[in-house]
Order: C-alpha cells, then sequence, then structure tokens
C-alpha cells in the first residue's frame, strides 16, 4: 500500500500557504497523535526555514471529558513551555452536557479568541484524510446541503464567532488531510512522539465512533479503499461546488443586493431569467454563501419556501419568517430580506426626522447608507457623475433658495408635476410610492427636498422632481445628487 511522505507533504503545502506572511499562527493541539504530529513537523520546518518561533501559537482545549484530560493539558503547556512557544489553554465550563456539537462550537470560540488576541490569520488544524471519510458519511446520512458535501477541505475561509460573539475572519489550514491515521502513528513512532490516546474514541455513544468502527469497516468488506474513495468524492464534490460558486458571483451583483447591515433586496425579474436549475444552486448558495452567517441554523426546507414566495403570481405581497429573526418580505417585484428592528439590539438608529442643506459643493450624510449634496456642475467629473445613485439639473439658483429642507413622507403632501404650466398638476406623494411600486418597508425611509416656503421639490432615491426644479438642458449650472454609499 502507498504511504506518502507526510512532512515532506506537509512542508509543500505550508510553504505555499505561509511563505509570504509574518504573522502569527495558531496551532490547535488536542494532545492526540494527529496534532502532536502536525505541532512536531510545524516546529522543524520553522527551525529549518527560519521562521520565528514565537509566531508559533498552541492553543489546546481540555474539554475536561477524561481522567487524564488535566494530564494532557500539563504536558502541552510544559512541551510549549520547553520550545520557547506562546500557548493559550482553556477548559470547558459546560463539559458535563458531553455533547459533540457544544464541545465543538466552544472548542471553536475559544480558537476564535485566540485568533483575535494575537491578530493570527492561520488556524492548524490536524484533520486528516480518515477524519474526512467519516464526516462525509456522517453528513450523508445525516443530510446535508451540496456546501456540505465537500468534507473537510485542505483550506477554508470562514468566520468564527469569539465567546464574546464578535465573529473573526480565520483561514483554516488542514496540512494532513492527505494523510492517513496509519500514516501518523508511523510517523509518531518514527520520531518518538508523545502522544495521548483518547479512550472517549472508542465508546459507541457517540455517532463519529459509531462511523469509524462500525459502519466504515463494513464499507471496508466490500471495498479496501473505502476511505480514498470517500476522500477523493470529497475532492470531486469541492471542485463541483466552487464551479456552482464561480457562476454564482458572476449573477449576485445582477439579481441580490446588499442594501444595508445584514440586509439584502432580492431581484424577482432578474432572477426569473435564470433556468430552473439555476434558480435552485443560486438560492442555495445565496443561503450558504451569504445569509449562513446570520442565519447559521436555517431549515433545509426554507430555501424552497422562498422559492415559491418568488415564483408566486397571484400575490405580490408575502412574507415569510427565515429564522434568528430574519424575515423575508416580498413587495411586489422585489424580496426584501432583513433582521427585525423590533428583536435587533444593534439595529441602526432611525434616521433624522429633518436635515438642512445650508452650503453648496459639499455632501451632507442622510443616513448610514445615503448622502445628498447641490453641486456647481464645474466642479463634477464623469467618474463622480458615475459614482452617484442618481442626480438631477436644477433650473433654479440654490444659493437664493438655501437652506433647503430634508424629511420623511408626512399625511397629505403632494408634489407639483407635469411638463409647463399649462398641464401642472399635483399628486399626493403617497399615490406616486404606490404607482412607482416603492415596497411598504421602504416608503418611510423615502425622502423629500422642500424649500423654504415647504413646497416639495423632489422625492428621494426614485428622484421625481417638481417640474419647475429641473433643468432639461445638456448643460445645467448647478447640479442636485443623490447617492447610496
Amino acid at each position: 500500500m502507498y504511504k506518502m511522505n507526510v512532512d515532506k507533504h506537509v512542508e509543500e503545502q505550508l510553504r505555499k500557504e505561509l511563505s509570504e506572511t509574518d504573522k502569527p499562527i495558531v496551532i490547535a493541539v488536542s494532545g492526540g497523535v494527529d496534532s502532536i504530529c502536525l505541532l512536531n513537523m510545524v516546529i522543524e520546518i520553522a527551525q529549518e526555514k527560519n521562521y520565528l518561533l514565537e509566531n508559533l501559537i498552541i492553543a489546546h482545549f481540555n474539554h475536561q471529558l477524561r481522567s487524564t484530560s488535566d494530564q494532557e493539558a500539563d504536558y502541552i503547556e510544559q512541551y510549549a513551555k520547553k520550545m520557547g512557544l506562546t500557548y493559550f489553554i482553556s477548559h470547558w465550563e459546560n463539559h458535563q452536557s458531553r455533547s459533540e456539537n457544544a464541545a465543538r462550537t466552544a472548542r471553536y470560540e475559544f480558537f476564535a479568541d485566540v485568533l483575535k488576541m494575537t491578530r493570527a490569520d492561520y488556524l492548524l488544524t490536524a484533520h486528516h484524510k480518515d477524519d474526512n471519510a467519516e464526516t462525509m458519511l456522517m453528513r450523508i446520512i445525516r443530510g446535508t446541503s451540496i456546501k456540505g458535501m465537500q468534507g473537510i477541505t485542505a483550506r477554508s475561509e470562514r468566520y468564527l464567532k469569539t465567546s464574546q460573539g464578535d465573529n473573526v475572519r480565520a483561514t483554516i489550514l488542514r496540512p494532513l488531510i492527505e494523510a492517513t491515521k496509519e500514516e501518523l502513528y508511523d510517523y509518531a513512532n518514527k520520531h518518538s512522539l508523545i502522544f495521548f490516546e483518547d479512550e472517549t474514541n472508542s465508546q459507541m455513544t457517540y455517532f463519529r465512533n459509531r462511523v469509524r468502527h462500525q459502519i466504515l469497516p463494513q464499507m471496508a468488506e466490500e471495498n479496501p479503499r473505502v476511505i480514498d474513495s470517500l476522500h477523493q468524492l470529497s475532492k470531486n464534490l469541492t471542485i463541483s461546488y466552487q464551479a456552482h460558486l464561480e457562476h454564482y458571483q458572476q449573477y449576485e451583483p445582477k439579481v441580490v443586493t446588499m442594501i444595508g447591515t445584514n440586509e439584502w433586496v432580492l431581484s424577482i425579474d432578474d432572477y426569473q431569467e435564470l433556468t430552473e436549475n439555476k434558480k435552485w444552486v443560486f438560492l442555495t448558495l445565496f443561503f450558504e454563501e451569504r445569509l449562513v452567517e446570520v442565519i447559521p441554523n436555517y431549515r433545509k426546507d426554507i430555501i424552497e419556501q422562498l422559492a415559491h414566495i418568488i415564483e408566486q403570481t397571484h400575490a405580490p405581497h408575502a412574507s415569510l419568517d427565515l429564522g434568528n429573526n430574519f424575515t423575508a418580505k416580498r413587495e411586489y417585484d422585489f424580496v426584501y430580506i432583513t433582521k427585525s428592528e423590533a428583536n435587533d439590539k444593534n439595529a441602526d438608529k432611525k434616521a433624522k426626522e429633518s436635515i438642512e442643506i445650508h452650503e453648496l459643493n459639499k455632501w451632507y450624510k442622510i443616513s448610514q447608507f445615503e448622502r445628498v449634496g447641490i453641486f456647481h456642475s464645474h466642479q463634477m467629473t464623469s467618474s463622480l457623475l458615475l459614482e452617484v445613485t442618481s442626480s438631477i439639473g436644477l433650473s433654479i439658483e440654490p444659493t437664493v433658495m438655501l437652506p433647503l429642507v430634508l424629511r420623511h413622507r408626512q399625511p397629505g403632501d403632494r408634489i407639483r408635476l407635469g411638463t409647463g404650466p399649462d398641464n401642472a398638476f399635483h399628486k399626493k406623494i403617497s399615490r406616486i410610492m404606490i404607482d412607482e411600486k416603492i415596497p411598504q418597508r421602504q416608503r418611510e425611509s423615502c425622502w423629500l427636498l422642500l424649500n423654504q416656503e415647504e413646497e416639495i421639490l423632489a422625492l428621494l432615491p426614485k428622484m421625481i422632481a417638481n417640474n419647475r426644479m429641473i433643468d432639461n438642458s445638456n448643460y445645467p449650472q448647478f447640479l442636485f445628487l443623490y447617492q447610496k454609499i
């Protein structure tokens, strides 16, 4: 049976990933043969390549589930001191639960804490080929997304949540993913490494152990290379997922727009241009790549329910609870995905009641994501005009009208429309919003621009303007600009 040169392979992987970094590297060390092998390899490579050992950081999480847990923690602490390595050791306070998911959550919160404290970008874990095969089977049995079918990849980018609830972006490297457990035992014996066996690995109360000791051996009777086969399947599915992701990223800017912190709008017309298969893939990746950060445990049937809201033609208004206080609301040709402000402690404060524009050639921020200004046309460049969301040329001398006022709509608000004095008429702002299909949830955040006589000059962001205000020539002297930032 072929056996890889484990340390040589790890050296190649780390050189590829870490050749240009001088930042700290966090190594997850449990004390088992896998992580002890990884730690030994990384130290040897660092010594050979003159990488600063003080940039290597050991992170050990003591689950306190076994009688030898404290002994392992003590050994790792003494080893780190001997090698002059920075180390962090934490204990699981909730170890009585004995839940696999709870233990994993607590462990990765600790890793996130260490990454944040040390300002490290990389987390190295000792997952190997056998781990990947087990994970593939567990996900197949339990059910998973198309992203989950990738199994354990050699490299991944993800956000980890600290114990305080902060998000930390990390690059997770798994240099041992091409090595088998048997090869790691051989390496440990060859280098006389001290490691600890976890006696809970033989307890059938854990799902992974049942897969490892019962299901995989039965499959190996049919195919002795089943671990290699599952690992190769994982790699093939990773390539497939990346192809789907590239396609999603190509269409995302057209179909979905992020309009605020944790707030998206989906264009139904643009979505409908996709084929049926691409629609399903698009929504799946939208959840996996975007919403998963705010709705990590979304229900698997929720994608089908969202697709139904989008596809239905009889009801232009519909609402769907996505979980974790997030809601999808269809309003005409758009679906808005937002978090309920009533349940969002970090929701932005509501915009000011009114804002005055006193000066020309100056931006006024009217909300967290919007700004306006009146500028002399000679100050405008083509690049700046391309950046603004909308603009109108002013047929009036703004200096004699300042200050202008921006406020939200009030009952009975009307604006003068029409192309000339003979066909001018007034129309209610509420009626315009209905005719323009402005979603209900956006109507209260629209702005009205008024002069000192409280005459409405324009409705923003639609930029529907009073006809007396508009300069239709190609070279207006002043421009009123609105920009989403």
